[in-house]
């Protein structure tokens, strides 16, 4: 084993350049994000794109009467925001669509039908280019699943597809990406599961066969170029495997949990199988093609970080951390509740983990290596420290590259993860910390299961508490959010005040104020002699309840601590409001400066970015009007 130095030059790759051995089985585009493939037979590809018309349409939930997506600044979504497979997975499996590329026109078809009954069993055959037949595909799906869905299109397919994988985006600001998926990776896991499994239940645009299982991910690894056909791919990342593919659309009855699978049978790659490219030279693409593999371009090596293991050291790295820009309810000059959360893990036990980021372990670590509490190989240690040091410096990106190094090096070392997820946490990258911090916690539970007699990992609390605090901030994420934070409060076995502040905040987004209420108070009395931002929380979900006396005392303590915040003289104003005193609360609300005042007729703003309760919306909309703010 070596380990490369700051400034060293990757000259090689392990194939100058030659065939792989690997061909092209099958090509295959998703109009629809959700719905069945076409199976095509040459693809012509363009720098920067991916096929065409895959994935530029996409069924979007519709929340509050709102849409989240701007067609003229599109950005990646998680797909827990659309009707897809990863969110109804058993009602998307019961049809089977067409697409025709010349046309725009989707047919739409019952699953398990034979090809005579095509021509009787048609459902819709529907215009996609134009804004009615959309409305007809949404209307569908909108009666078939009981959620009102609207089809959104990527008006221009050249910047933009509703991609599953944020690597793109998070690479080079751009979705879209091809998903290549190995058929004898797919074989390796069907033997090992005893299970007949399908290439195409993994949604790839292309699949492989002829190269050993696993091999692709060398393709991320060694940074090469790979030609299929004339195209040439730079491979960026592995594909994180959700439950959309535990059920097999070519046969519904086909259940299994394949990220658990991934994970039990084959432990040194995580729950990941595929990979994902980006077009970097144009070409075509057909049935048959050869694979080869080709070298980058010579590449710096970026400097090396490494794991921070004291609670201390990782607390005094936070108070330096850039704020997240994304996060709910955060106050002018404090820290989010993710922060928070964050620090009090550094204090209360090890660093925090995470969940293999899509670009991690080498394919060579041995399947018998055990989860690691402690890295075992001195290259790794030595980074982590460093990583340490930069952390502690405030240098998060920096600390951020070698925490990545490390999880090359040792992917089973459960606190590389949870640190490149602290990193992340602390640059703004809730996404990429939400994946490397599952990766620490399918870890340290492994390490828990564990019948040996090795080094336990003890910090399953603190691992979900992270994670649930991130969910917290991710729109859409409320109920796994809730259900990281209540697992993290039962581990935990006594109350903890950061638990117990960030669980109240989850079930509050849930609905579940009179929990809420009770969590909050027993936070607060935890904490009685430092005001807090989540007091103000707490404040409003009393008002939500009927009990304005207490919750306008508990804000008078939160107004005394941030008297110039906004969302608190708003707050405050509402909270006037409710007692009869509607000049106080219009002149309370006329302190707020007019920009920053025009937020509060943003029901955007109040019901996503702020999420405050439905009484304190209602409250603050009326005073607005009253002194004829608009939106």
């Amino acid at each position: 084993m070596f380990l490369l130095s700051v400034g060293d030059k990757i000259l090689t790759c392990a194939l100058a350049m030659g065939s792989s051995g690997g061909r092209v089985e099958g090509l295959y585009r998703h109009a629809c994000k959700g719905l069945s493939a076409d199976r095509l037979d040459i693809v012509t590809l363009q720098p920067g794109e991916t096929f065409p018309d895959d994935r530029i349409y996409a069924l979007m939930k519709i929340n509050d009467g709102s849409i989240r997506f701007d067609p003229d600044h599109p950005e990646w979504l998680h797909k827990e925001n659309f009707l897809c497979a990863f969110s109804a997975p058993d009602l998307m499996a019961q049809f089977e669509t067409r697409y025709n590329h010349d046309t725009k026109r989707l047919s739409l078809f019952p699953r398990s039908i034979t090809d005579k009954e095509y021509e009787v069993a048609l459902l819709y055959s529907i215009d996609m280019s134009t804004p009615t037949g959309r409305q007809e595909l949404a209307d569908f799906f909108t009666d078939q699943s009981g959620i009102p869905v609207a089809c959104v299109m990527a008006t221009d397919p050249k910047n933009h597809q509703f991609g599953n994988t944020s690597s793109g985006w998070k690479q080079k600001k751009d979705t879209r990406t091809i998903h290549i998926v190995n058929a004898a990776t797919v074989r390796a896991l069907s033997k090992a599961m005893n299970v007949p499994l399908n290439p195409t239940r993994f949604r790839p645009n292309i699949v492989v066969d002829g190269i050993p299982p696993w091999s692709e991910f060398d393709w991320v690894k060694d940074e090469n170029l790979i030609q299929i056909g004339s195209a040439k791919l730079e491979v960026i990342s592995r594909t994180v495997r959700c439950e959309g593919v535990s059920i097999d659309p070519l046969d519904i009855d086909n259940v299994v949990d394949i990220p658990k699978s991934l994970i039990q049978h084959f432990p040194q790659h995580g729950p990941y199988l595929g990979v994902y490219a980006v077009v970097q030279d144009s070409g075509s693409i057909s049935l048959g093609d050869n694979i080869v593999t080709a070298c980058n371009t010579a590449t710096t090596v970026s400097p090396l970080a490494s794991f921070s293991s004291t609670r201390e050291e990782s607390l005094k790295t936070n108070s330096r951390k850039r704020q997240p820009t994304s996060l709910k309810g955060s106050l002018p000059d404090r820290r989010s509740l993710v922060q928070t959360a964050f620090s009090a893990a550094a204090m209360l036990g090890n660093p925090f983990a995470a969940f293999a980021d899509e670009e991690s372990p080498s394919t060579s670590t041995p399947l018998s290596i055990p989860v690691e509490v402690s890295p075992s190989f001195p290259d790794a240690k030595k980074l982590f420290n460093e990583g340490r040091a930069l952390e502690s410096q405030g240098n998060m990106a920096a600390a951020q590259r070698l925490y990545a190094k490390v999880t090359k090096i040792s992917p089973r070392f459960i606190y590389g993860w949870s640190n490149l997820g602290n990193t992340q946490v602390a640059m703004g990258d809730l996404a990429g910390a939400d994946e490397n911090y599952s990766q620490a916690i399918a870890l340290c539970q492994e390490s828990l299961s564990s019948v040996d007699g090795g080094r336990k990992c003890n910090d399953l609390y603190l691992l979900l508490l992270n994670r649930g605090s991130v969910r917290l901030n991710t729109n859409g994420m409320a109920k796994e959010a809730l259900n990281d934070l209540q697992q993290a409060n039962t581990l935990r076995q006594r109350p903890d005040a950061i638990v117990l502040q960030n669980l109240a905040r989850a079930k509050e987004l849930n609905g579940m104020y009179a929990s809420a209420d009770r969590d909050y108070t027993v936070s607060i009395s935890m904490t009685a002699n430092e005001v807090n931002p989540f007091w103000l929380r707490s404040a409003m979900v009393k008002l939500q309840l009927g009990d304005v006396k207490g919750g306008f005392d508990l804000l008078k303590r939160v107004e005394n601590r941030f008297p110039d915040a906004p969302e608190v003289k708003a707050a405050s104003a509402t909270f006037l409001a409710q007692q009869g005193k509607q000049i106080e609360a219009q002149r309370k609300y006329l302190e707020i400066p007019d920009r920053q005042r025009l937020r509060y007729v943003d029901d955007n703003y109040l019901q996503k970015v702020i999420a405050w309760p439905p009484a304190m919306i209602d409250g603050v909309t009326k005073i607005a009007k009253a002194v004829g703010d608009k939106k």
